[in-house]
């Protein structure tokens, strides 16, 4: 993908990757949040689930509408920082760094 695209594109062949790296992916994150054995390997279809949701335009109007008012009151000097606290598919985030990146 072009790292200039104005789009945040999920394709299916994403899809079987984030699959197929859901179970490492979760031991490391277990492993550097030192929680051994208390985890267990998230399921790869509910995640796929809200990725796939991130795809419909009409399930992303919130953010962008979000992504739109931070911008609005952001000075191109000023440093902004994200996290994201919900189980969501980082879609507000990425809508507000393209909207950011946009306005310069």
């Amino acid at each position: 993908m072009d790292p200039e695209e104005k789009a945040f594109v999920l394709t299916p062949r994403m899809f079987f990757e984030i699959e197929k790296i859901l179970p490492s992916f979760t031991n490391k994150v277990a492993q550097s949040l030192e929680l051994g054995d208390k985890t267990r390997v998230w399921e790869a279809s509910p995640i796929l689930s809200i990725l796939a949701k991130s795809l419909l335009e009409e399930s992303t109007k919130y953010s962008t509408w979000i992504a739109q008012k931070i911008s609005e009151k952001t000075t191109n000097n000023e440093l902004i920082k994200i996290c994201d606290l919900c189980s969501g598919a980082g879609i507000t985030s990425s809508k507000i760094y393209l909207e950011l990146k946009r306005r310069g």
